[in-house]
């Protein structure tokens, strides 16, 4: 405040305002101090390129305990910075529950994707918060200021033993020619002055609306769109946009199947019972300009979950309530990323095995009274079943002109199965084919159709 009072007068609180204040009463113990950095570790010294780096943070906290930490690493030629959050939990599959890690520490990730260049990415800033907003804030060589803290305030600087840590990045792709964003003012220009076969990665975090101007600027030529954010890519070529060009919606939702909710949800966690499934709810564009390569970001999380080979992908057509394959046999990336192709947007699954593809249908009403066909040639002398037990009982009345033939035909009818198999009935051309043998009659009595019939039928 003194600093400013002398030299920035103007940026001062008002007096009525600059002591303004309140107080606070706690019973408890109370978190006064931050977390304490004690290391940092790589999985790695050096990534090819795409590719990805486990970064793994021990940093006690005394009364509290640790919320969060947050390290980025800049490579000093391109400026171009890549960051991670470190968390001391992962969402467990079993208990769909968030646990902790095995060694109590704090993990994330850094993603070295396709389009970063080759070179050294140092340490910049780390930054790690306990549950009581207590936060320790220390700068490496890779930041821009290093110098600066380290005249003025030493006490700020990553100790030097992680004061340099670096990660070498090889890349044998050409790497991005153009690297811009959705928001900005001049993205279809940079599109559209990129050369015909120019890789342009965009940024679209800020801005997920895709104008359909720069579809038009990439059709026609051999120009890759890329459209990244945290969580999930897209990626257009002008050669495969065949359709009308539109403005598209690019944000998904991604969730876990347990945690996913709405119609469509639940009828995929019918269709998938208990198989591990993500859910991508694309926004509602319909069909593309284009076939796009989607990349869904597998972090620590979901490769526990789904397994890191033999995914699936398969679109949900809930017109027709069934799950459509896409594609099968999956195996991540080394930069983390799950890869598919689609053409449409809808609801989108990732399993980690197969599952079945669409309900059970009912027979059609025409198929339920079909009459069942008298027995071919050749099975006219299978030895007939006795009818069920409830058929037994369910006799069907005989007709009054044959009343008097009703005890007869109650002595002919076999107790158990005869040794002969019964003749056809050598009159009568409508019951010809009805009683070949008496098995069929019980099979006709399972299907709710009673005959009464006119001539006695003899075994």
């Amino acid at each position: 405040y003194d600093y400013y009072a002398q030299n920035y007068p103007e940026s001062l609180l008002p007096d009525s305002l600059a002591s303004l204040s309140f107080s606070v009463i706690n019973n408890n113990t109370a978190d006064l101090t931050p977390p304490t950095l004690r290391d940092i570790t790589l999985s790695a010294s050096g990534v090819e390129a795409p590719g990805s780096i486990e970064v793994i943070m021990d940093a006690p906290d005394d009364v509290s305990g640790v919320n969060s930490a947050y390290v980025s690493f800049k490579n000093s030629e391109t400026q171009k910075e890549l960051s991670t959050y470190l968390y001391k939990t992962y969402f467990d599959s079993e208990s769909h529950e968030k646990v902790e890690y095995e060694d109590g520490k704090l993990h994330g990730e850094l993603q070295f994707n396709q389009y970063t260049a080759t070179g050294d990415f140092t340490i910049a800033f780390v930054s790690v918060a306990d549950t009581a907003d207590n936060y320790l804030q220390l700068y490496g060589k890779g930041h821009s200021s290093y110098d600066y803290y380290a005249q003025n305030y030493p006490e700020s600087l990553l100790p030097d033993s992680l004061a340099d840590l670096s990660i070498y990045v090889h890349n044998d792709g050409k790497g991005a020619d153009v690297s811009t964003s959705t928001n900005s003012s001049e993205f279809v220009n940079q599109v559209a002055n990129a050369d015909n076969n120019a890789v342009i990665v965009a940024d679209f975090s800020s801005n997920k609306t895709l104008s359909e101007n720069a579809f038009e600027a990439i059709k026609g030529t051999n120009k890759t769109l890329s459209l990244v954010s945290e969580g999930i890519q897209w990626e257009f070529n002008g050669t495969d946009i065949v359709n009308e060009s539109k403005d598209i919606d690019l944000n998904v939702k991604i969730d876990y199947i347990s945690q996913s909710g709405g119609q469509e949800a639940e009828a995929i966690k019918e269709l998938v019972e208990d198989t591990d499934t993500v859910v991508l709810r694309f926004p509602e564009n319909g069909v593309l300009p284009g076939k796009a390569k989607i990349r869904v970001k597998a972090d620590y999380s979901m490769r526990k979950y789904l397994g890191v080979e033999g995914l699936n992908v398969y679109y949900f057509d809930n017109t027709e309530n069934k799950l459509v394959p896409i594609a099968s046999g999956i195996t991540i990336t080394p930069d983390y990323y799950i890869e598919f192709e689609i053409e449409h947007c809808s609801y989108y699954i990732i399993t980690e095995g197969t599952v079945k593809t669409e309900t059970p249908n009912p027979p059609a009403e025409d198929d339920k009274n079909d009459t069942p066909q008298p027995p071919a040639e050749d099975d006219k002398n299978d030895t007939p079943q006795p009818p069920a037990e409830d058929d037994k009982n369910d006799p069907t009345p005989p007709s009054e002109e044959n009343e008097a033939d009703s005890e007869d035909d109650e002595e002919a009818l076999p107790s158990s199965q005869p040794t002969d198999p019964p003749k056809s009935p050598k009159t009568g051309e409508e019951t010809a084919y009805h009683w070949y043998l008496l098995g069929v009659a019980a099979l006709f009595a399972a299907y709710g159709i009673k005959y009464k019939t006119r001539n006695r039928i003899r075994p």
